[in-house]
């Protein structure tokens, strides 16, 4: 979500109007006014258009949707509802016949400026997509034919993976000039959090989550010929390892907040053992995670100095355990249910402190995390 666009939430269904094709996918974009006294009249519609069937992001403007029978992603103007390009994968030994038992599914995606990053179970592939004026004119030319991009850069996972969220790290000093209002860093592109389960050869996955972070390239400008990510100094680095136990068909999830906080929901219920998986219930845990190759997260500053909104405080006790790179830094507890698996989503709001969890049954709880110390 890019807070300078009004639209926050899109939305994919079938459609069951004439104009579109019943069946076919169609996503709406809405806006929210939290001023309003109704609220059924929250929500306002601004566009609605066709997509591919998975929604993978939506940012300012710009709303990416994957079809993962073609293995195509499709960027879309929000505005306009034009499909601006379709961005390909390559497939190996240029086979399309290999296409079938190629796994390309589009995990999640990261835009900045005219780059996105798709991340898939096996590779992440860089694309340098068109503007809003070049599209427009490649649309007028060919309304039709859309533009397929081919990656500019790609990288390989070592293994597969089952699971997987990014997150752009927003970095101590921009948030403190932004409190000062003082002039921003130079438009440079922002490190990436990678939290991610690889998969397995058992009906479930690993048992370990990582924690990669995918920093930008130190030579790039934006005039230069040099890419943003996926260069030599510019390539997945693991952090660290988390222990995080699973069982077969329990649901679990994980997310990672705009300040580096890491939540999941994971079958670790039995809290005397932390070498299995409880044979009942699920837990939400998270870890505030750090990096060893971004100066903004010194191990010796506090992710939140007094006054500084929006950043997950730590507890003198959480400072005292913190290492270089944070291997040391305990994983926090923030549930866990014994008998019963039924939460199967999990978002963090750091700026506001609460924590979403959704369920199979279509409940979500909302919580509200204060650090110790700092109770009311």
């Amino acid at each position: 979500m890019d807070p300078e666009h009004p639209g926050v939430v899109a939305v994919t269904r079938r459609s069951t109007n004439n104009v579109q094709a019943e069946g076919e996918p169609i996503t709406s974009v809405y806006s929210i006014n939290l001023e309003s006294e109704d609220p059924e009249s929250v929500f306002s519609l601004i566009s609605e258009f066709p997509s591919a069937r998975y929604p993978i992001i939506m940012h300012g403007s710009r709303f990416l949707s994957a079809n993962h029978i073609t293995n195509t992603t499709q960027v879309i103007d929000t505005e306009s509802g034009d499909l601006i390009c379709v961005l390909c994968t390559p497939l190996v030994n240029n086979d399309p016949t290999l296409s079938g038992f190629e796994d390309f599914r589009c995990l999640d995606a990261v835009v900045w400026q005219q780059f996105v990053l798709i991340f898939r179970q096996n590779w992440i592939h860089l694309y340098k997509i068109p503007n809003r004026s070049q599209a427009s004119t490649l649309h007028s030319n060919s309304p039709d034919h859309p533009p397929e991009i081919r990656p500019v850069a790609t990288h390989k996972w070592p293994w597969r993976i089952d699971s997987l969220e990014v997150s752009t790290h927003d970095s101590f000093v921009s948030r403190h000039a932004r409190f000062m209002s003082q002039p921003l860093p130079p438009n440079q592109p922002p490190m990436i959090n990678i939290l991610l389960r690889f998969d397995s050869w058992y009906p479930w996955p690993v048992n370990t989550l990582h924690h990669y972070t995918l920093s930008p390239c130190s030579s790039y400008h934006r005039s230069s010929a040099v890419l943003p990510y996926l260069a030599a100094d510019s390539i997945p680095f693991m952090e660290t390892s988390i222990t995080s136990h699973m069982r077969l068909f329990t649901p679990s999830d994980l997310t990672i907040g705009q300040y580096g906080t890491a939540l999941w929901i994971d079958a670790q219920s039995d809290l005397t053992s932390s070498t299995q998986a409880g044979d009942l219930g699920q837990r939400l845990a998270g870890k505030v995670l750090r990096s060893e190759r971004d100066s903004s997260w010194d191990s010796d500053r506090p992710l939140l100095k007094p006054g500084l909104p929006g950043v997950l405080l730590l507890t003198n006790e959480l400072e005292e355990n913190m290492g270089t790179s944070g291997s040391l830094v305990p994983v926090m507890v923030f549930g866990v249910w014994e008998t019963h698996s039924e939460w199967s989503k999990v978002a963090v709001e750091e700026g506001e402190g609460r924590i979403a969890l959704g369920s199979v049954e279509g409940r979500i709880c909302v919580m509200d995390y204060v650090p110790r110390g700092m109770e009311l």
